[in-house]
């Protein structure tokens, strides 16, 4: 009897062993697996519809320096990606392989597939950037594309029970991009600048905007997660200056938009040097925050 019961316990610390030894990405839960899926199935598609559009319009004699641009755009959101993963993240992300996999994939996912929501707001990357071969729209989508890799990135920022922790996160930053750019939209008509007027310094304008107001709400939602409440309102505490640069942006688009007495606007008076200052005062912003907690 002794000898069967020292047999039995050795089985369980035999299957006790291989249950500790298996991989963290076996115990994948029913959603985790389920948002694994769709980030693999939308990274894919994402990468094959945005990279055979640029490809595509080049028969439309769209320059190379044009399609590098909007090349490079989407590659910088990843690589920014990567780097929140791999520092900033929490600590199980970084230290098994599949979730930052699961994180990474829907980061590409993120980028590649919200750019078909920026001609509600005015802007085609097919239309106006590549077959119009408008180069302020080109600048503009560029900002744009940073700008939501950013908020993405920003989510990622800190501990969290869940992934949906770092799903809300990431969403509340982005909804909160597009709807400050929806203001600034509705308050100066901003898109019909870069469009029809073609305006380089717009074009600048509004991308340095966006990626300010990115920097911005990605550090409003980063941080260890503590409630949905706490997060909401971290965001609203944090994110206040968005609202402040975006009123300002407003103002200075009824200023420098193409007019009659200057149908073409210098682009580094008006455009590049702006959206500089835009993001110098973003960075003042950020240092006055002080790191995420």
């Amino acid at each position: 009897m002794a000898t069967l019961l020292s047999l039995e316990e050795r089985l369980g610390e035999i299957r006790a062993s291989a249950v500790n030894n298996v991989p963290k990405e076996a115990f994948f839960s029913g959603d985790e697996l389920l948002v694994f899926i769709i980030s693999l199935g939308g990274a894919v598609s994402g990468f094959l519809q945005y990279f055979v559009l640029v490809r595509r319009v080049a028969l439309f004699g769209c320059s190379r320096l044009q399609r590098v641009t909007l090349v490079l755009a989407p590659a910088a959101g990843l690589l920014l990606t990567f780097v929140v993963l791999s520092s900033y993240a929490a600590q199980e992300v970084r230290d098994d392989r599949i979730y930052f996999l699961l994180f990474l994939l829907l980061g590409a996912t993120w980028i590649f597939w919200t750019p078909s929501l920026f001609p509600i707001l005015g802007l085609s990357l097919r239309v106006d950037a590549l077959e119009g071969h408008n180069e302020s729209a080109i600048v503009a989508l560029t900002g744009a594309i940073l700008g939501i890799s950013i908020t993405y990135a920003g989510g990622n920022i800190g501990e969290g029970a869940t992934i949906w922790t770092t799903i809300f996160s990431s969403a509340l930053a982005t909804a909160g991009l597009f709807l400050l750019w929806l203001m600034l939209e509705m308050g100066s008509r901003v898109s019909l600048a870069i469009t029809e007027e073609r305006d380089r310094a717009s074009g600048w304008r509004l991308a340095g905007y966006l990626v300010g107001i990115g920097l911005i709400l990605g550090r409003a939602v980063a941080g260890d997660w503590t409630s949905t409440r706490q997060t909401i309102k971290d965001f609203a505490v944090a994110g206040w200056p968005a609202v402040v640069l975006t009123f300002v942006a407003i103002f200075v688009e009824g200023k420098w938009q193409p007019n009659l007495r200057q149908p073409v606007p210098p682009v580094y008076m008006r455009g590049i040097f702006p959206a500089l200052v835009y993001l110098a005062s973003v960075g003042v912003v950020l240092l006055f925050l002080g790191r995420w907690k």
